[in-house]
């Protein structure tokens, strides 16, 4: 819980944290705060977004936590950037199956072993799999997450109970 020990001693550098549903007014809300928040660097701007999207897809692919909202059924996850001097901080955070932590473990340690050019070679393998090779398990979207960044992918698991735990997945992104 690193991560979270440090937001607490650095809590005037949060710019966006969001704990709930992921619905399309909440994407459409965080997108535009990044735009707004961030328009000072707009090269970090567009790589915070792109990692944003990226993430949030994760999380509403992977989360089992569910609620119902506005008649609609919406995944439930945790979104947080930090603005640090040089770089931000990305962090993004589900309830997953239990089953899933070592698949998500594995890959990113496989992604944080890898230099760009091998990352965009990874990519594009993963691009022509056939459709369902590569997708429910955390490759391809934290591959690109990677590239973007251009630092290591953070992740941590904290059990919940038999069959469920908490993920968190940090990168730092470059200003």
């Amino acid at each position: 819980m690193a991560i979270f020990r440090t937001v607490n001693k650095l809590d005037k550098n949060v710019i966006i944290s969001y704990k709930g549903p992921i619905t399309p007014v909440v994407m459409a809300e965080i997108s535009q705060d990044i735009q707004d928040k961030l328009a000072a660097n707009p090269k970090a701007s567009r790589k915070v977004f792109s990692i944003f999207i990226e993430l949030v897809q994760n999380i509403l692919f992977y989360s089992v936590e569910k609620i119902q909202y506005a008649g609609r059924t919406e995944s439930v996850g945790m979104l947080q950037i930090i603005d640090m001097d040089n770089y931000y901080i990305f962090t993004c955070g589900n309830t997953v199956k239990k089953t899933e932590t070592a698949v998500l473990q594995n890959s990113c340690h496989t992604i944080n072993t890898l230099d760009k050019k091998e990352l965009r070679k990874l990519k594009r393998h993963q691009r022509i799999q056939p459709q369902g090779a590569h997708s429910k398990g955390a490759g391809f979207g934290l591959v690109q997450v990677a590239i973007l960044a251009n630092n290591p992918l953070d992740i941590h698991v904290y059990e919940i109970d038999s069959e469920h735990s908490f993920y968190t997945l940090a990168v730092n992104i470059n200003k």
